[in-house]
């Protein structure tokens, strides 16, 4: 059992895309930290397709399931600068998986290759894109720091090979096995999934024997809370939803946040040298040179605060952790 002091370190389903740098630096704040994969949720977003695929790219509205994050493209949810993403052939800022309806689990797909050669493709990929700006700002190789992945046989093997801490990887399907979940039955059944052995979930209707119960998203925080310990994260889209769950089902439940923001400084800002080499290409071609002054601004902004493993073991950097705690 953890103690009231820790803090469970949040993440998205993809922990590689910067939950395992906020584990890192917490562990060196010495904040009792811990992880816990998300692996009830499904492996793709549904889009109507027969098989997963990858898709690049941002969605609208903001969600994704097993993913990978380029940092330093130009591309971000807010701004997208397609002429010289164009021009410059640079990738997306997200690579996602989708595929069709499924109420199968990252726990019940945690061994599959088809899964696993997808995900690898796009760790693959962002660490091709790392090692070109890296090239482009001239930070030094680090190719004993890169993670060889293609020897791991599931999505569980990638976390812990990836992850810069002895703090074990675990799971919140196995622990809700180890306890039910505390606000069960305070708060109304359809905010919980029924996961059977095989991974497969549904929402919660039945409580049929042999079959877990997990909070879903908007009150899995309310649950953390309800046993004591805090969260880490470096934002949490639903919180408003929790919070309004929690003033109507347990009015009083105080929700601690930890939040951990980075300002990743490499020795070059790669905006700003891609973006040159775009306006370079203008001006041989005696072309109007356009100016991307708040633009590039925008970009950097977003990118130094989301450093991601792949990437960070590449180019390195300071990543100039800041905490902050709030109370809800």
């Amino acid at each position: 059992m953890m103690e009231k002091s820790e803090v469970v370190c949040m993440g998205d389903q993809s922990p590689w895309a910067g939950v395992l740098l906020r584990l890192e630096v917490m562990r060196k704040q010495n904040i009792q930290s811990v992880y816990f994969i998300q692996d009830v949720d499904v492996p793709w977003v549904s889009v109507g397709c027969l098989r997963p695929k990858i898709s690049y790219g941002w969605p609208k509205p903001l969600y994704f399931s097993l993913a990978t994050r380029n940092p330093w493209s130009l591309d971000t949810p807010e701004v997208s600068l397609r002429a010289p993403e164009s021009s410059l052939k640079t990738p997306k800022g997200l690579s996602r998986l989708v595929g069709g309806s499924t109420a199968q689990t990252i726990l019940g797909m945690r061994n599959s290759r088809e899964l696993m050669d997808l995900v690898l493709k796009m760790l693959d990929e962002e660490k091709e894109w790392a090692k070109r700006v890296s090239e482009l700002i001239g930070t030094p190789k680090k190719e004993n720091q890169e993670f060889d992945l293609h020897e791991c046989r599931s999505i569980v093997e990638i976390v812990e090979k990836m992850n810069p801490t002895d703090i074990p990887v675990r799971s919140f399907v196995e622990m809700f096995a180890d306890s039910k979940p505390l606000i069960f039955g305070n708060v109304p059944r359809e905010h919980f999934w029924e996961v059977d052995k095989h991974g497969v979930r549904n929402v919660c209707t039945t409580c049929s024997n042999g079959k877990l119960i997990v909070p879903k998203g908007e009150v899995l925080i309310l649950e953390l809370a309800s046993r004591g310990w805090a969260m880490g994260c470096t934002g949490m889209g639903y919180l408003k939803k929790s919070i309004d769950l929690r003033d109507r089902y347990l009015p009083g439940l105080p929700i601690k946040v930890c939040y951990i923001n980075f300002n990743w400084k490499l020795n070059e800002d790669p905006i700003n040298a891609l973006l040159e080499i775009f306006q370079e290409k203008k001006r041989k071609r005696k072309q109007e040179v356009p100016n991307f002054n708040g633009t590039a601004d925008k970009l950097v902004q977003y990118w130094k605060n989301r450093p991601t493993s792949v990437s960070f073991s590449i180019l390195g950097g300071n990543l100039n952790p800041s905490f902050q705690t709030r109370i809800y």
